[in-house]
């Protein structure tokens, strides 16, 4: 599988929380254009957040504590826990922009 149609599928179910939710759809794709943006931009943060030698709970930690810096919504912060415990934080980019 592809990483867009990876990303395509985390969009969709983002989207169904939000309508479900009656969440602020644009403030998850402002959320996670600041995350995909920081993770670009930041090399040690990628590094740490896929290396393998990083025990999943630093990993899990980190993402949060991040995700609480950019004043991320909770349902973007679950997104990113996932993505972040499947190893996939790769996609938040695609996230973003779907």
């Amino acid at each position: 599988m592809s990483l867009r149609t990876s990303a395509n599928r985390y969009a969709k179910a983002l989207f169904d929380v939000a309508l479900h939710e009656k969440a602020d759809l644009a403030r998850f794709g402002t959320d996670l254009s600041g995350f995909a943006e920081l993770l670009s931009t930041n090399r040690e943060l990628a590094i740490a957040a896929e290396r393998a030698g990083v025990p999943d709970t630093a990993r899990m930690a980190i993402i949060d504590q991040v995700a609480d810096k950019l004043g991320a919504v909770a349902q973007v912060k679950k997104l990113l826990a996932i993505l972040t415990r499947d190893r996939k934080l790769v996609l938040a980019k695609d996230l973003a922009e779907s």
